[in-house]
């Protein structure tokens, strides 16, 4: 009896391990069946997101989350954010729900409430990573009904901020403006959605003919150029740059052709002339506002951001008034890299600016000019505290605030170390003074009977001015051949200078000689985009007939910080 009942039980025991094992087994194909559904849907998953132990981590969130819900007592938020009430039957949010994505992109017809206004809409998820549809927090892309507007819009969109911090878009879009670039508005709002609070959103304006007009801009035409992984037209690569086939139009003349993309094809053409035979730079300039683009590039360099890219992210604004193309700042990630570097080229618009020694030098002037005599970094750090205190209620009381890229919701004390790191990341912009306040300067003098020969070698990030060169007395010189359009009159004097002279071309990899150019992340290629400076070497004359005719001394001074530079003789 007793040998039967000990049996029993280990028969017990063992049926149940294998009824756990079971379950556990059919609960992770669960897991992995419902990865493959998001992976199909999401173009940004990345291998370290797609694992079991992540699952259980988010759910494990969730449920206290839930729970939390459940048995704590709702408070009324209280802040400066403004609010949005969404109200959706819930059958249609079943419906949106049932096959994610493609059910998620269908249109539902709900109400909205803003301002104590009740609008008829038409709602829907947006985004094409599953961070904005498939968990519980959604970013949403609305339509109003009946000829409504809302902040002049008949469709806007607000989306589940994807930064940890949940400043870095607001705060990057924020400085755009004040590099006078052509902003989209952003605006914080707390949403609700069936009168249950879900979260702190941005909301985001469409690019669009009320956009421009808002903007006191000319009609024209605005083109979308992201393409990821299969977007790609089937026999062209990830990069913009390629053809026009790689580019959306959100906005066109009436009158002109969407197929023929005239002045973006001739953007591309001229882009790609350039780099490849280093011919079009004129061309490329009555085709691009230049001081536009060097404001636009050094914001980009300001704020660091990887995010608008060769193959993401661009979008480009023909102005038919001025026959030229600005672009629009979007989803700029600001601060998002820890790398300090003045040369961010992350696609083949910028990296054939570049190309151009006085552009490249004005686009560092308003780099320095912003940090040091704008105070640019301190009123960065102003927005963000000023942004911190505005969203403290809000996001304290967000659940699923921070999920990208894990998509594991943050807990207080997570989000928090997000805010210090974002601030330590600005802090470090400071870096850029010195980066560019550094350049050293060396020459090599090198004499024959006819002629001084000069090798004047330049290294660091900014370029120099070549203010004079001194020679000893009663040397007799003739023009130089680097100045040939200075008036370089030969005397006998204390010293004779040539002023004026100015070495523009910045020491650094010229990019048509560059083999380290690549773009960032694996969109298409391996690297961050930066370039990096090398030795530049600058060989002139000076012809001269007194063979005891020597050099002196060189003045420069830092073309853009204007600070005088020790130049030194090198000796063989």
């Amino acid at each position: 009896m007793k040998k039967r009942t000990t049996i029993s039980k280990g028969l017990v025991i063992k049926t149940s391990l294998l009824l756990v094992i079971l379950v556990l087994t059919l609960y992770n194909a669960h897991i992995i069946l419902t990865y493959k559904d998001i992976v199909e849907g999401d173009k940004y998953l990345t291998k370290d997101f797609v694992t079991i132990s992540n699952w259980y981590v988010g759910k494990n969130r969730e449920y206290k989350i839930y729970l939390n819900e459940l048995f704590t007592k709702k408070e009324e938020i209280v802040d400066e954010i403004p609010e949005l009430r969404m109200y959706i039957d819930n059958i249609k949010i079943k419906e949106l729900n049932s096959a994610l994505p493609t059910s998620g992109r269908e249109w539902k017809k709900a109400e909205l409430v803003y301002n104590n206004t009740l609008y008829r809409i038409r709602v829907r998820y947006r985004g094409d990573s599953s961070y904005h549809w498939y968990f519980p927090k959604k970013s949403y892309k609305i339509k109003l009904r009946d000829d409504k507007k809302l902040f002049n819009h008949e469709e806007i969109q607000i989306t589940n901020i994807k930064s940890g911090n949940l400043l870095s878009e607001y705060i990057g879009n924020e400085l755009a403006k004040k590099f006078n670039l052509l902003t989209c508005e952003e605006e914080y709002f707390r949403v609700y959605i069936n009168d249950r609070y879900v979260g702190l959103y941005l909301y985001l304006e469409p690019q669009d003919k009320a956009f421009l007009e808002t903007k006191g801009m000319s009609e024209g035409d605005i083109y979308v150029g992201d393409i990821v992984y299969d977007d790609a037209p089937v026999g062209l690569s990830h990069n913009l740059f390629d053809s026009i086939h790689s580019w959306n139009t959100r906005l066109m003349r009436e009158f002109e052709k969407e197929e023929e993309k005239s002045n973006l094809n001739n953007l591309i053409n001229t882009v790609n002339q350039l780099l490849i035979l280093d011919e079009g730079y004129y061309e490329l300039h009555d085709l691009v506002d230049l001081n536009y683009f060097q404001n636009f590039t050094a914001w980009v360099t300001f704020v660091r951001t990887w995010h608008i890219n060769h193959n993401h992210n661009v979008i480009l604004y023909y102005d038919y008034t001025s026959g030229r193309f600005l672009e629009i700042p979007w989803d700029n990630g600001a601060f998002d890299n820890r790398n300090i570097q003045p040369d961010w080229v992350s696609n083949d618009l910028f990296l054939a600016l570049h190309k151009d020694p006085k552009f490249y030098t004005n686009k560092l002037k308003t780099v320095y000019q912003f940090i040091v005599e704008d105070d640019g970094l301190n009123q960065t750090l102003q927005l963000v505290n000023e942004s911190l205190i505005r969203i403290d209620t809000a996001s304290k009381y967000d659940n699923f605030k921070g999920r990208a890229p894990a998509r594991i919701p943050l807990t207080i004390d997570e989000y928090q170390a997000k805010n210090e790191l974002f601030i330590q990341k600005i802090r470090k912009n400071n870096e850029y003074i010195d980066l560019i306040g550094d350049v050293k300067v060396n020459y090599y003098e090198n004499k024959s009977n006819d002629f001084i020969r000069l090798d004047v070698g330049v290294s660091g990030w900014s370029s120099i001015s070549l203010e004079s060169i001194q020679l000893s007395k009663s040397c007799i010189a003739g023009k130089s051949t680097l100045f040939p359009d200075l008036n370089l009159n030969g005397k006998n004097d204390d010293h004779i200078e040539f002023k004026e002279g100015m070495i523009t071309y910045s020491a650094r990899v010229h990019p048509s000689k560059s083999s380290d150019i690549s773009y960032i992340g694996n969109f298409g290629g391996p690297n961050y985009p930066f370039l990096y400076p090398e030795m530049h070497v600058y060989t002139f004359f000076i012809n001269s007939t007194n063979p005891n005719c020597q050099i002196e001394k060189i003045h420069a001074r830092n073309l853009i910080t204007g600070e005088p530079i020790k130049v030194t003789q090198l000796f063989e």
